[in-house]
């Protein structure tokens, strides 16, 4: 009678934990659920990132770290700061990395952050190696009026959410870049209702539809051209509305202070390699949800370039005759980076962990008409210019991480502790190859061989 007693209980003791299990995985898991309201506690802010960078710099071992400010945002004037370690002048690699150019992609930032206080503040020898033989500059927030958090209603019951946004707070002014009124303003400006995703552009109407850009659009091959500077150069007719138009397949204006501040800091150091951090939705592969996904090609590769090719940019309002292309050395570079990163976290985590779930990002040139996006910083930093004098492209590599931190896209801050570990890992893994020169022996076929496709997106299994 005690036996079946026991047995009784332990019966009922597994069904009481297999019944909490059930309960709290219905608000828990690897999704938002329709009825919950979106805290993004652990999210950090931009009037948080400075104390925190400035706090390691004062702690930094002596002579390790350089902190400088490229300009402020546009908006709320955030100051926006790259964290140096090492000089431009080096005959070492030169490795740049920056972070949340959308502000609704936040977790590079915390990865980032979490390099930038290691390489300043340890004494251990591998982190002593790296540093004597690579030079990375790190800007970690791109974004920081776009990752402002707003509140916004969210769900059946309307519940305040917190949310940041893809865009930054920005209006256009053609008079302000010296063009005429009514020039119309480039493709990647929107306002509520202008285009996308109405969800993702309802933090405009906290600004009175001031409106912002994509960032991510802004960016040209030339490191010299910029709209605000040299507007004399183009030739416009007062009131066409297509004069400043633009599309997925040309490059960007330069219109904002934070692709300016970008494109600064590269020209400064010149780098040999440079890496994109952003968030995606959530790919599934083979049953299994992709937690990173990678690609390290943005144009077409163009070897002998000529003036009007398909794939080459002609910027006559600064060199005459000067064009920008994807040669194959720096695609091969990016193809061994990004090779290094998915063989790194598949053989330390296989598939025993989500960690080790990595695929390849769609090829973009394939996808956006053959042209790529050249408006997109890592396609124009990928490029060389063939005018006298020109510079060398450099190897890329973008990050796409799982989920985004606005209630919409599936994830919030849930599973941040291992998205960020995963970035971070990874990229300490890079430069650890750059230092011993290991990455340079790579196959560079081997991404395109090896690494598995992106999959199909996947969804919530409800509606919303």
């Amino acid at each position: 009678m005690k036996k079946i007693v026991v047995m009784l209980l332990v019966v009922l003791m597994v069904v009481s934990l297999a019944s909490v299990a059930t309960a709290r995985s219905v608000p828990g898991g690897p999704w938002i659920h329709p009825n919950q309201t979106v805290k993004l506690s652990s999210i950090i802010q931009p009037e948080e990132l400075e104390p925190k960078l400035l706090d390691i710099e004062a702690r930094a071992i002596e002579g390790r770290m350089e902190l400088e400010q490229y300009g402020v945002s546009n908006h709320y004037e955030w100051p926006m700061y790259v964290a140096k370690f090492g000089d431009a002048d080096t005959d070492n690699p030169k490795i740049f990395i920056d972070t949340q150019i959308h502000g609704d992609e936040i977790l590079g930032t915390h990865a980032v952050l979490n390099l930038i206080r290691e390489f300043a503040t340890s004494s251990q020898p591998e982190v002593e190696y790296i540093l004597e033989n690579v030079t990375v500059w790190f800007l970690p927030m791109v974004n920081p009026d776009g990752g402002t958090i707003f509140e916004v209603e969210h769900g059946p019951g309307k519940a305040l959410s917190e949310a940041t946004s893809r865009r930054n707070i920005q209006f256009w002014d053609p008079e302000e870049f010296d063009l005429v009124e009514g020039t119309s303003a480039p493709w990647y400006w929107a306002t509520p209702g202008s285009w996308g995703d109405e969800r993702r552009l309802c933090v405009y109407d906290k600004y009175e539809g001031i409106g912002g850009y994509d960032i991510n659009r802004d960016s040209h091959p030339s490191l010299v051209h910029d709209l605000f500077e040299h507007a004399e150069y183009r030739d416009l007719e007062a009131g066409a509305p297509d004069n400043l138009g633009n599309w997925g397949g040309a490059p960007g204006f330069r219109v904002t202070p934070e692709g300016r501040a970008v494109r600064d800091a590269f020209a400064d150091l010149e780098p040999c390699f440079y890496i994109n951090h952003h968030h995606m939705g959530t790919p599934q592969k083979d049953g299994e949800m992709t937690t990173l996904t990678i690609q390290a090609q943005f144009v077409p590769v163009v070897e002998d370039p000529e003036p009007g090719m398909k794939g080459v940019f002609e910027a006559p309002w600064e060199f005459e005759g000067a064009t920008y292309s994807l040669h194959q050395e720096r695609l091969d570079l990016s193809n061994q980076v990004n090779y290094l990163v998915y063989d790194y976290l598949t053989s330390k985590y296989g598939g025993s962990s989500p960690l080790g779930n990595v695929t390849q990002f769609p090829r973009v040139e394939e996808w956006n008409d053959g042209w790529g996006l050249p408006g997109t910083t890592l396609a124009s930093h990928s490029m060389s210019a063939n005018y006298e004098g020109g510079r060398e492209g450099a190897g890329v590599m973008l990050y796409e991480v799982r989920g985004q931190q606005d209630p919409w896209s599936h994830t919030g801050q849930k599973s941040s502790g291992m998205l960020i570990r995963q970035s971070e890992e990874a990229l300490y893994e890079t430069l650890r190859a750059f230092a011993t020169g290991e990455v340079f022996d790579i196959d560079p076929d081997l991404f395109e061989a090896e690494v598995p496709s992106y999959g199909t997106p996947a969804s919530p299994p409800w509606d919303w």
